[in-house]
């Protein structure tokens, strides 16, 4: 069972909750000899981390962007790569949003335990963070409550940890063989200068990757120049962000910058459109991302209802597990179209971050759903229950936007409703 642990600020308290979960783990750990879940999670974060191999900084993104409660639209995220620091360099993903809290640090020292109910982020699986696994061994949390970094800071255990931990030799020779990685948190005493620095810019809180090879730093070189030169713009469907900073330097001199932004204004004179017998209503915006181009966006809500009953269907006859029965947010369908009427080249699919490349959207824009996908959501079924209601809604919010626009008093209307309907 784990320890009541009750909220705490000072910083003796906040590293006694992360020792006293860490003691829990271990002896929980020596006390299951027949059923050995520790290997068994060991072998499942193994095939995660290879799953999420090359989307390790979307996850990264994601979980920055679900850090900002669901009403913000100014939230913020920073990405630092130096190159210099260390044997391999480090990584460093900043966010604006809520610090952790211990539900949050629990959470993250565990495989598919994710605090996030569905529906009301991008993630809720529970498994993404572990790609960092694909680039790093040591990943490092610092966090804050009130000011810069007073809040829960940690790391996870490395074999002199664990040596410390359990004092004894053939012990912590089996807790390493068998222990899954990111499971026992150990608190960090030292702040790191970018840390700092990251603070002072008024992020709350950092990851800290440290490269563990010359190989994962051109992984992250190249993410970053995907992230530069994608076709397909990350920061679309990213509502509640409005800048992504992302920075390559060696040591003091920086070596390349690059920032993408988002700002959404409802279309003038568009109003609310009614949505018919499934959608509650659609609405038309605007997204400028800057250099990444301007784009209208038609956004649908499904009806509560028509989303529950989908839902309870799919749990019944196995497609989802029971846990999607607690999804009580808006289920939201977007189309995205170049608001100067020009066609996309192809449209991409996302579930709030893009779907990998071999998976195009149905129609002539970008389509945004909460899918159900692929554990590293780079595919998904067509055909699963969930998607092909949300595949319906989207259609559906396409011909009630087009039947809006007909008309419309803007230069792109007659262009943007013969593409919704194409």
């Amino acid at each position: 069972m784990e320890p009541h642990l009750p909220p705490t600020t000072s910083r003796a308290e906040l590293d006694s909750q992360v020792r006293s979960y860490a003691q829990a783990v271990l002896s929980e750990w020596q006390a299951t000899g027949v059923w050995q879940p520790a290997q068994q999670l060991r072998a499942a974060s193994r095939r995660t981390t290879e799953e999420y191999a090359g989307r390790f900084l979307l996850e990264l993104l994601q979980n920055a962007h679900d850090a900002h409660p669901s009403a913000r639209r100014d939230g913020r995220c920073r990405l630092v790569l130096d190159e210099d620091e260390g044997p391999n360099g480090a990584l460093y993903v900043a966010n604006g949003g809520d610090g952790f809290d211990w539900d949050s640090v629990q959470a993250i020292c565990k495989l598919a335990r994710s605090p996030k109910i569905v529906g009301e982020g991008i993630g809720n699986k529970g498994v993404g963070f572990r790609s960092v696994l694909h680039v790093t061994s040591a990943p490092e949390i610092y966090s804050s409550l009130t000011t810069s970094f007073d809040g829960y800071r940690f790391r996870f255990a490395s074999p002199d940890d664990l040596a410390a931990l359990l004092g004894d030799e053939q012990l912590t020779a089996r807790a390493v063989a068998e222990l899954p990685p990111l499971q026992v948190p150990v608190p960090l005493d030292e702040v790191p200068v970018t840390v700092s620095e990251l603070g002072s810019a008024g992020y709350v809180t950092v990851v800290r990757l440290p490269l563990k090879s010359a190989e994962a730093l051109t992984q992250v070189r190249l993410r970053f120049d995907d992230l530069a030169g994608s076709d397909t713009p990350v920061m679309l469907f990213l509502e509640r962000l409005c800048e992504l900073l992302v920075e390559r330097r060696s040591g003091p001199a920086v070596l390349a910058r690059f920032r993408l932004t988002r700002d959404e204004a409802p279309l003038p004179g568009a109003g609310q459109v009614p949505g018919g017998a499934g959608l509650d209503d659609v609405r038309l915006v605007t997204a400028d991302l800057g250099e990444n181009g301007s784009f209208m966006i038609a956004r649908g809500t499904v009806c509560s209802e028509r989303l529950k009953a989908t839902l309870v269907a799919a749990v019944a006859n196995g497609p989802l597990d029971e846990s999607y029965l607690e999804w009580d947010e808006p289920a939201v369908v977007s189309l995205a179209l170049l608001a100067d009427g020009s066609h996309l080249p192809s449209g991409r699919l996302y579930t709030f971050l893009p779907l990998g490349r071999a998976v195009a959207s149905p129609a002539p824009a970008h389509l945004n759903a909460p899918y159900f996908t692929k554990l590293d959501r780079s595919a998904l079924d067509p055909d699963h229950p969930l998607n092909a209601m949300l595949t319906d809604a989207a259609a559906e919010t396409a011909v009630a936007a087009a039947a809006a626009l007909h008309g419309f008093g803007h230069a792109g209307a007659r262009h943007w409703a013969t593409q919704l309907v194409a």
